[in-house]
């Protein structure tokens, strides 16, 4: 294990090397992509205004897993809630029409 670490900080340091060049690619197809992606989509609901919900910090994994839970129990909830919720809403701004708007 310790010649691998070794190794590893060393192509990492060779800045000629196709290894340290797809480093930062592999990082950010990993890491940076998916978690932009997260946070615009978490701004969705912003846009049919709603308020987002906020998550909480994430500083490692016990953290992430329940946050993780906590995200997709909310989800689940919010969104079976709307089928009802929403149409109601609409019914009592527009009468039927609303309902109707609010179903879909």
């Amino acid at each position: 294990m310790v010649l691998r670490s070794h190794y590893l900080t060393w192509w990492k340091r060779r800045k000629g090397s196709p290894e340290y060049l797809s480093y930062p690619a592999l990082k950010g197809m990993t890491v940076d992509i998916p978690l932009a992606l997260t946070e615009g989509l978490k701004n969705v609901p912003r846009h049919y205004g709603d308020t987002p919900r906020d998550h909480g910090p994430v500083t490692g994994l016990k953290s992430g897993a329940t946050v993780t839970g906590k995200t997709f129990a909310w989800g689940f909830i919010d969104g079976v809630s709307d089928i009802v919720v929403k149409p109601n809403q609409g019914a009592q701004k527009e009468g039927m029409k609303g309902a109707v708007k609010g179903l879909g």
